[in-house]
């Protein structure tokens, strides 16, 4: 036989928001350094999707964020 806990849904979303509260997680903005980085993979992920070949410059690379190449079609 498993023992399972039932809980109160609710109660413990309160009591996990009041734990985040107190570890400062709630109400913060995001820094920029990671809003940049998911508007890199947002990207990465739409060029992709139409079929494009994408590569992220991860780190400090100077003059570029992200390479794609436009694939060959032969008819």
């Amino acid at each position: 036989m498993v023992n399972v806990k039932v809980t109160n849904f609710k109660e413990d979303m309160k009591r996990q928001i009041e734990e985040n509260k107190k570890m400062k997680k709630i109400n913060e903005k995001p820094d920029r350094n990671t809003i940049g980085i998911a508007g890199e993979f947002y990207i990465a992920y739409i060029l992709s999707k139409y079929g494009f070949q994408v590569n992220l410059s991860l780190g400090r690379t100077a003059g570029f964020d992200c390479l794609y190449v436009i694939p060959m079609v032969s008819v």
